[in-house]
């Protein structure tokens, strides 16, 4: 979307996790805060997936190694 759009990385991330949630009802997704489900992906100054959270347990590092 980033790429696309030119939109800022904040109104992009909002408009793929926390709007679809709230659309359907689901205040527990899309949102870190307390009591939300851990789904989390972090990713690097080039929007590359770096390390992935699932369910509150960090999953295995995807992607090519940083440099």
């Amino acid at each position: 979307l980033v790429a696309y759009t030119d939109a800022p990385v904040v109104d992009a991330l909002a408009t793929a996790t926390r709007n679809p949630a709230r659309l359907i009802g689901r205040d527990d997704l899309g949102v870190l805060a307390p009591g939300a489900r851990a789904d989390v992906v972090v990713l690097d100054d080039g929007l590359v997936p770096r390390h992935v959270m699932i369910g509150g347990r960090w999953t295995r590092q995807p992607g090519p190694p940083a440099p």
